[in-house]
């Protein structure tokens, strides 16, 4: 596999998992609409997806690195929360929506 296929592939499994990093239930979003999910497993997240491109040759810019310390620092959880779900959005390859009425 080529590098570029891998760090295409960590991608989006970590986009899923900060997507959804915190929510055991689904949750119905309104369209444009972000979930609200806990800062500490977020940012749990987003620390492991900065070391999986790290160890796949392709580390996240300095200024991303920043982010997301910056992010845990913030003393507004929601507000922290909402700098990391930016960061993610600038990785993101495609955003998944499932309805659980349509099951």
């Amino acid at each position: 596999m080529t590098a570029p296929f891998l760090r295409g592939a960590a991608t989006c499994v970590a986009i899923l998992l900060l997507q959804s990093a915190g929510s055991s239930a689904p949750q119905i979003v309104a369209q444009g609409a972000r979930p609200n999910v806990p800062l500490q497993p977020l940012a749990q997240q987003a620390r492991l997806l900065d070391s999986t491109l790290t160890e796949l040759g392709q580390p996240l810019a300095a200024a991303d690195r920043r982010v997301i310390d910056d992010a845990m620092a913030v003393s507004d959880e929601e507000d922290g929360v909402q700098q990391l779900q930016q960061l993610s959005e600038k990785y993101a390859l495609a955003v998944v929506r499932i309805n659980s009425e349509s099951r």
